[in-house]
């Protein structure tokens, strides 16, 4: 009789897990340098009501080794001018979109802007600050503003700045009329009221 061979056993394989990427890393700029634009909004009137009045603009650039998100931007309000003339302050891009929610001066004078945004590496992003004017300045009339960015964070990067940067001087208007717009149905509007039956076509809008 033959012998039989034993089968040699085998040996499962364990299975391996796969790993799942993480999100890519983006290196942080070392640095961000902050300037005034060459071409400041010129010394001029800011009369009541009027919004996005332009004071100062000002230049942020990145290093070339990486992206820099600024964390804060903070303003203060200088001049002969009370800080009850804005309304609001607020921050805008080149583009004229604003950046974050507009604020009002704190009991020092200043409005911290805390929307993060990034400027990318090696490019340079321009950043004016704005006021929008109460709608009555009447006893505040003459009175000379100021706007300066005296402080920007970007958390990890260092920034070189000379601040403050100091805006010119805008006067206070009460006399100026900012013109308006007042929106009225037409006669031809269908008008909530009335039946409009599907499929019927026609209507004026």
């Amino acid at each position: 009789v033959t012998p039989v061979t034993p089968v040699t056993p085998v040996t499962p394989v364990t299975p391996v897990t796969p790993v799942t990427p993480g999100p890519p890393v983006v290196a942080v700029g070392s640095g961000l340098t902050v300037t005034a634009s060459a071409d400041q909004p010129a010394a001029t009137l800011a009369p009541e009501s009027a919004a996005r009045v332009p004071f100062v603009k000002t230049i942020l650039t990145a290093s070339a080794d990486g992206d820099v998100t600024v964390g804060s931007v903070t303003v203060e309000r200088k001049g002969l001018a009370d800080d009850s003339a804005f309304d609001a302050l607020i921050l805008l891009d080149e583009d004229g979109t604003q950046i974050g929610n507009s604020k009002t001066l704190n009991s020092d004078h200043k409005v911290i802007f805390n929307t993060a945004f990034t400027v990318k590496a090696g490019t340079s992003k321009v950043v004016t600050v704005s006021g929008n004017m109460v709608a009555d300045n009447s006893t505040r009339a003459g009175q000379v503003a100021r706007l300066a960015v005296v402080g920007v964070n970007a958390g990890s990067s260092a920034v070189n700045a000379s601040f403050p940067l100091e805006s010119n001087g805008m006067t206070i208007n009460s006399t100026l009329d900012i013109g308006t717009v007042t929106m009225t149905i037409g006669s031809l509007d269908p008008g909530a009221a009335n039946t409009k039956t599907v499929g019927t076509k026609g209507y004026y809008t």
